[in-house]
């Protein structure tokens, strides 16, 4: 699993990860864009580097990690008070997902940051 802040845009990160581990597929958890449109253009064209999986997609996620697959999980993003945390971020406190400790500790997944 491999935890990035939402400043490294996940089409250049990617790229840098198809690289990396270049036998190795990855999975991007993703939240859908207001735009419709949008939305489909631009995972249609994520697609060829990486797979994504829907935020809302439980089992899908679990899958990964048990195939020990590459999983990304964009930390900056708060999905509401339920499964995150309150962390000192330059100062203030902000909310963050609590999953990557939870699949380390439960899954035994490996975080690389």
């Amino acid at each position: 699993m491999i935890a990035t802040p939402h400043m490294l845009t996940l089409d250049l990160a990617g790229v840098y990860l198809a690289k990396l581990l270049p036998n190795q597929r990855h999975t991007v958890i993703k939240r859908d864009l207001a735009n419709s449109y949008f939305d489909r253009w631009v995972m249609k064209e994520r697609a060829t580097t990486f797979d994504t999986v829907s935020k809302f997609d439980g089992r899908g996620i679990l899958r990964v990690i048990q195939k020990k697959g590459v999983l990304c999980i964009i930390c900056d993003q708060f999905y509401g008070a339920k499964g995150s945390v309150r962390v000192p971020f330059f100062g203030h406190k902000t909310g963050t997902v609590n999953s990557p400790a939870y699949f380390a500790k439960s899954k035994d997944a490996i975080i690389d940051v």
